[in-house]
């Protein structure tokens, strides 16, 4: 799973996201071969023009189809309750430190934890197969440290 964040939803910043994601996966070795969306953004000109020149396929779901994509809005559904749960369990912990302007890296970590914890393989390893656990960090940690004063 890729995410970016957008701070509008206009066809040029889709496109940032788009190359972004792609460039992302090209340092694997690995290229897009087909997009699949609904009929919002990803069927504006600018995109299709995008796909067009970079030979991805393009399909669309019809209207309200969401099933076509199950297994995608299954993954961002999970993903999104791991994000809401971490600014939760900050909220409960440390009510004087909680803010809302946390969701999108809450997000992130979120989308961070779905590629790397495995079910039988994380999703990085099928792309990437050597990576370690010790890496998993942990959101929103907060450090403390003591000044002292310059003798």
């Amino acid at each position: 799973m890729f995410i970016y964040n957008q701070v509008t939803l206009s066809a040029g910043e889709t496109l940032v996201a788009k190359q972004s994601s792609e460039s992302f996966l090209k340092l694997f070795g690995f290229a897009v071969s087909n997009y699949h969306g609904d009929y919002g953004v990803s069927n504006s000109q600018a995109f299709r023009k995008d796909c067009h020149f970079k030979q991805p396929q393009i399909t669309f779901s019809g209207f309200g189809a969401h099933h076509k994509i199950a297994v995608t809005e299954h993954s961002i559904q999970t993903v999104i309750g791991w994000a809401r749960t971490q600014l939760l369990h900050d909220a409960i912990h440390w009510p004087e430190m909680a803010n809302l302007n946390l969701w999108p890296f809450a997000l992130q970590h979120a989308v961070y934890l779905w590629n790397i914890l495995p079910d039988q393989q994380s999703p990085l390893e099928l792309i990437y197969p050597v990576l370690a656990l010790q890496t998993i960090l942990t959101f929103n940690a907060y450090m403390f440290g003591v000044v002292l004063p310059l003798s």
